[in-house]
């Protein structure tokens, strides 16, 4: 079966698998193709929503908090104001693990975080249904930009959000800021 190891199970990878093409890379560079990188949407008072100049928003299930990203659950769509999602990701955090979702037009992405006192495991289920597994103590001795993750920061009212290991660095997946007009 060409989605599964010889046992029937994840493929066991390396850190050359985060440095090469792989399914993750593509799942990111088509939900980056959702909106300009290079531009600032404006939070709605709210902030559940961002809004960019050309109608494009960001929408979040959960208002974003202007700091403390630590315990907040990234869960949000991007897509024309009046139209279905170009993409959607969620990141959860449950007692033990985390698992991270990316939909995009590749199809859906998911990498798993199976985690034990003695480390545990990270499971990333392809698009194409390919699935593939390594040690978390192992994939930390990686260059972790290059591992399937996520980062935002903020800085004088703008969130920003980017995907990590993906193959260009340029621009933001997106950029949002309080609308201070």
């Amino acid at each position: 079966m060409a989605a599964c190891g010889d046992d029937g199970g994840p493929i066991p990878i390396d850190c050359s698998w985060f440095e090469g093409d792989n399914c993750w890379k593509d799942s990111v560079a088509a939900a980056y193709a959702c909106v300009d990188p290079n531009a600032e949407g404006t939070f709605h008072a709210s902030r559940g929503e961002c809004m960019y100049a050309d109608g494009t928003t960001v929408t979040f299930a959960q208002p974003v908090p202007s700091t403390g990203f630590e315990d907040y659950e990234w869960s949000f769509s991007i897509g024309p104001a009046d139209g279905e999602a170009c993409m959607s990701f969620e990141d959860s955090d449950a007692l033990g693990g985390s698992e991270l979702v990316l939909e995009t037009s590749e199809g859906r992405f998911r990498e798993t975080a199976n985690l034990t006192a003695t480390g545990g495991t990270l499971r990333f289920d392809c698009p194409d249904g390919t699935s593939y597994q390594i040690g978390v103590i192992a994939a930390l001795e990686c260059d972790l930009s290059t591992v399937p993750g996520h980062v935002a920061v903020s800085s004088g009212g703008t969130v920003s959000f980017n995907f990590l290991g993906r193959a260009s660095t340029d621009g933001d997946l997106f950029s949002c800021s309080d609308d201070t007009q």
